[in-house]
């Protein structure tokens, strides 16, 4: 694997602390010497890898855990990590050093260090004739707000209610008129336990929507599906962006689709798929993991041929997730930075705000609007949710308490 920076760990004034994520021992060692040399602190070490799992039985033996069910990783076992921590000018030397080192992996790092370091670019979304800017609060922007529009008769949420074509157009101009940036149209339940749909089934349940609303809601249209023919007939019908809930992983034509027809692409993550996922979902680091699966597609997206600008992740909150995996894949949404993509992020009524509040699914407003908020806070750049008006309001209040103007 290509090696990683992640850089929201912990910062001080003038002294960066960056983790350096590698399947190569050999180039942590040297980079590791380099920045010793050039003073910068360095620790790290092995990270022990999701499964199998060693662990230390009472007797103090080793013993080799089960594996958990599903899937695994798509990432090399074997990890390590280098935290390096020093001032400014001592990563620079870093970079310097490597970059002229004639050891062609080096050179890679080194870039990946100097852009690390650098300001974050702006991220533009092109949607059609559309251009969307997705910004974080805490580095001055506002979020965008990605209205759900579920023509489905079983969401886990809103099962039935938009069925009827009607009822979903109407729907999608009012989530519009709320402040939705985006309006991202499914076909398909993807809640836990939730079996799969012919494609011509979910076709015919979302093209008069995406087609009516592409020409009167105002906003740009979202695909919703994992399946390249859906995506395929949606962009023809007017949706300009796909979101994948497997990350493109369900239907290998995918790929090469997205990047065919050239619109953005959300990559969310998942372990398993939707009918199984929340069977037995098992995590040793769940930040780690996640960043490292999303990697992988980022990757594998980049390879087929979308092109970066056209990226966006999502953590996948409640896609494979205990209630504890996801707190912390929010507490430290920062770590996806990494990534170089714009971040989604949809709390929105799912069953970890049941957890933690014991009110059911028609009662998680409420909690709802407090993920909304944290998520808005912790870095998100679009805001995936059943209900516009609200998240708009949510982040009327973290730009004030930020400090930002509040421009709608």
């Amino acid at each position: 694997m290509r090696p990683m920076i992640l850089t929201e760990l912990s910062r001080e004034a003038g002294h960066p602390s960056l983790m350096i994520l590698s399947d190569d021992d050999d180039l942590l060692a040297r980079a590791g010497q380099i920045a010793l040399r050039c003073g910068v602190k360095v620790t790290g070490g092995a990270i022990a890898p999701p499964h199998p799992v060693v662990q230390e039985s009472s007797g103090g033996a080793p013993v080799e855990a089960h594996p958990p069910p599903g899937p695994g990783p798509a990432y090399p076992l074997h990890i390590s990590g280098s935290l390096l921590f020093g001032p400014r000018a001592g990563f620079e030397k870093v970079f310097e050093v490597m970059a002229v080192s004639g050891d062609p992996d080096e050179a890679l790092l080194a870039r990946s260090i100097e852009t690390t370091l650098a300001p974050p670019p702006d991220h533009e979304i092109h949607c059609g004739d559309r251009v969307l800017k997705p910004a974080s609060i805490d580095r001055g922007g506002r979020p965008l707000i990605m209205g759900i529009l579920n023509v489905t008769p079983d969401s886990f949420s809103d099962g039935g209610r938009f069925a009827d074509p009607a009822a979903a157009i109407a729907r999608g101009e009012e989530m519009a008129a709320q402040g939705a940036d985006i309006i991202d149209v499914g076909g398909e339940s993807t809640r836990p336990g939730s079996q799969s749909v012919p494609a011509e089934e979910e076709i015919r349940r979302v093209l008069p929507v995406i087609e009516t609303l592409a020409s009167r809601a105002g906003a740009p249209i979202s695909i919703d599906t994992t399946k390249a023919e859906v995506a395929r007939r949606a962009v023809a019908a007017g949706a300009t962006i796909i979101n994948d809930i497997s990350g493109m992983t369900i239907d290998p034509g995918m790929p090469a689709t997205a990047a065919d027809l050239e619109v953005p692409v959300v990559l969310n993550h998942i372990r398993g798929v939707p009918r199984t996922m929340q069977d037995a979902p098992c995590y040793q680091h769940v930040v780690l993991e996640v960043l490292l699966d999303l990697a992988v597609r980022v990757q594998a997206a980049r390879d087929a041929g979308v092109d970066s600008a056209r990226i966006v992740i999502d953590p996948g909150i409640g896609f494979g997730k205990r209630p504890s995996d996801n707190f912390a894949l929010l507490r430290h949404l920062p770590v996806f930075r990494s990534l170089g993509c714009p971040i989604l992020v949809g709390v929105s009524r799912k069953s970890f705000l049941g957890s933690a509040t014991g009110r059911p699914v028609t009662e998680r407003s409420h909690a709802t609007v407090a993920g909304e908020f944290f998520a808005a806070l912790a870095g998100a750049e679009i805001i995936r949710t059943h209900d516009p008006a609200a998240a708009t309001d949510a982040l009327k209040m973290a730009l004030s308490l930020r400090g930002s103007a509040v421009t709608r």
